[in-house]
């Protein structure tokens, strides 16, 4: 199972994981990490840390186009932003 469908299965099921310092944190409903559940979060742990950490890094980013006007039905008008 690729990380993004891990995840995407975990947040269906109301748990919620984030990197902290090295550690992966979790935080889930009473009864709904199983045994299995909790091995293939421990043995996915180095995958999951890497890729929220990718993320938050993307998310952090500035974008390099902006859309100045992205709604209505004329087409889009992007710029493009000087880093």
């Amino acid at each position: 199972m690729s990380v993004m469908a891990l995840l995407t299965e975990l947040r269906s099921r109301g748990i919620r994981v984030w990197p902290e310092g090295g550690q992966l944190r979790c935080n889930a409903p009473a009864g709904v990490l199983t045994p299995e559940l909790c091995d293939t979060l421990r043995q996915s742990k180095s995958d999951i840390l890497k890729f929220l950490r990718a993320a938050e890094a993307l998310a952090r980013q500035e974008r390099a186009i902006v859309p100045l006007q992205p709604y209505g039905e004329a087409r889009s008008c992007f710029w493009r932003a000087r880093t």
